[in-house]
């Protein structure tokens, strides 16, 4: 029983089933017909495949000894009884309350983010689980970090201080399910082969990145960060693909990448990559670092065609208020650098660069969780192409707006729908 789980594992599952099943046959019919289930116990665990990954519970067991500092997430803690004073248990995803009974939510202590102690093999019934658990993994890790630096659609704007240029910082709630459903769009549109050379800019944790590495395993994938900070990631998350396989991670932007390196690439797959730059130059760029034959494949997200606020305060304002909201909203929308472009601007500015363009959109949807920062973040004053700027005039139904936010706090959230252009460019 013991070789069962530990040298043979998860590689078959079934061998402990199958070891103790022999066991309590041997107990009930004894010597010397009781030999058969020895046997047949013996010869199971040695024809069937092995790995010792249960090996991981001691490196994580060992870890935790020496760390004791690090304290349980919140919400994870028990509710009944400091709910009130502590905020224990907000935030609470319920697993099965979300598709295939999986969400992405933070179980380790937020200074252990990414870390991972189970790393499954290739071998057996763990090769087949393997992938799947790296993709919820980067799914769940990329949902957190999209969460702290409030990327993707744009519905407040200061130049001066990032931490204010969100509309809703993400949370990990559904917000997994948008993410995989992008990726899956992008890498079927991308049809990489083999031996394809990739490139992935725009910071990303390993959404793109991982897949693209199990997809090309005699190419190879290079990965542009922005922030120095970025390239932890990496070193930090372990993967089950050999070294030579992982990809490349390179501190940069696509214009320093271009000057300071002579590779072309394959192709190119994104995720909101032109959302904060010039695109036509953005688009450029890419161009210049393709193949004569490659392509790239780019998920943008259209923020004039995303929830706005006027929908989710709606139903707490008069007539004439909404309207007035939905005024101001539609001027602020039209004149943010951010906000103020289409698909059709995207498709334009990439046929520009020298692309054939082919895109489709898409339409998906999440729960978002509205928190305290966040309404102080959409509402302040103080910045130019903000909520709080637009509504500077209106004090009253800026007050209003803020008390019907406020009342969501702690809510089953809102719903909160995303419109997505697919763009794949062929370089000609």
């Amino acid at each position: 029983m013991i070789q069962a789980s530990e040298d043979v594992g998860m590689a078959d599952p079934y061998a402990l089933g199958v070891v103790v099943s022999c066991a309590q046959a041997f107990d009930r019919v004894g010597m010397p017909e009781g030999q058969f289930f020895l046997a047949h116990a013996a010869l199971y665990l040695t024809s069937c495949k092995k790995t010792n990954t249960t090996y991981a519970y001691y490196d994580a067991l060992d870890f935790v000894q020496k760390e004791k500092q690090y304290d349980v997430p919140s919400h994870l803690k028990d509710a009944s009884r400091d709910k009130e004073s502590f905020g224990h248990g907000e935030g609470y995803k319920y697993p099965h309350a979300f598709k295939d009974h999986w969400v992405a939510q933070q179980y380790l202590p937020s200074s252990l983010k990414g870390k991972v102690f189970y790393t499954p093999s290739n071998i057996g019934y763990e090769g087949e689980i393997a992938k799947e658990l790296s993709r919820r993994r980067e799914v769940q890790l990329e949902a957190q970090l999209d969460t702290e630096e409030s990327t993707g659609e744009i519905l407040t704007f200061s130049p001066d201080d990032k931490s204010k240029n969100a509309w809703f910082r993400r949370t990990a709630g559904e917000k997994n399910t948008v993410l995989s459903a992008i990726r899956d769009e992008l890498f079927a549109s991308a049809k990489l082969l083999r031996h394809h050379k990739v490139l992935i800019p725009g910071n990303d944790k390993g959404l793109l990145a991982w897949e693209a590495s199990r997809r090309t395993p005699e190419g190879g994938v290079f990965v542009l960060m922005e922030k120095a900070s970025d390239l932890d990631y990496f070193i930090n998350y372990p993967s089950v693909l050999p070294e030579v396989e992982r990809p490349v991670a390179v501190q940069g932007t696509l214009e320093t990448f271009a000057k300071e390196h002579s590779m072309l690439f394959d192709c190119i797959i994104g995720r909101n990559t032109a959302t904060r730059a010039d695109k036509t130059q953005v688009f450029k760029r890419i161009h210049s670092l393709l193949e004569k034959d490659g392509s790239a494949v780019l998920s943008e997200i259209i923020p004039s065609r995303c929830t706005r606020l006027s929908q989710i305060v709606a139903p707490y304002l008069k007539e004439t208020e909404r309207k007035k909201l939905t005024a101001l909203e539609n001027k602020l929308y039209e004149e943010s650098p951010l906000m103020g472009w289409n698909s059709d601007d995207l498709v334009s500015a990439a046929a520009g660069a020298g692309f054939l363009v082919h895109s489709h959109n898409k339409d998906l949807a999440e729960r978002r969780y509205i928190t305290q920062k966040d309404i102080e973040n959409w509402l302040d004053s103080d910045n130019q192409g903000t909520y709080g700027k637009a509504l500077a005039s209106e004090p009253k139904l800026c007050e209003k707006i803020k008390k019907a936010l406020e009342s969501l706090i702690g809510e089953n959230g809102v719903e909160w729908k995303t419109h997505h252009v697919i763009l794949v460019l062929q370089r000609v």
